[in-house]
């Protein structure tokens, strides 16, 4: 069965993807992801950079995933440290992610203007 990897938004914790396992149950097992300083990684320092919580949490993958195929999902924050993650991964040895899921996110070649309001 693949595993689906989720990786929370910033604020969020593993917990929010409960629910999902249930709802997967048939098609993949769904495996949340706790960032450092959040839920049941509380007592842990948060990672500095978007980057530093993909490198700690790309390392937790590829044993977790003993060789089975898996996708990642990320959503707003965590669609870009799900991103960050699949480079990571694939920058090693480690196999890959089948798919790489984001959403809440505009996509990492469109610069983002979270400076301007609609009535500017």
């Amino acid at each position: 069965m693949t595993l689906l990897f989720c990786v929370p938004y910033a604020g969020g914790s593993a917990r929010v993807y409960r629910g999902w396992q249930e709802w997967f149950a048939n098609d993949a097992e769904v495996v949340p992801l706790e960032l450092a300083g959040r839920g049941t990684r509380s007592a842990e320092p948060v990672a500095p950079s978007v980057r530093a919580a993909a490198m700690d949490l790309a390392r937790r993958v590829p044993e977790r995933a003993a060789g089975r195929p898996y996708i990642l999902f990320g959503h707003s924050m965590g669609s870009l440290i799900a991103y960050e993650m699949a480079a990571i991964i694939e920058d090693s040895a480690s196999d890959g992610p089948c798919l790489v899921v984001v959403s809440g996110r505009n996509p990492p070649q469109t610069r983002a203007n979270w400076g301007m309001t609609l009535w500017s």
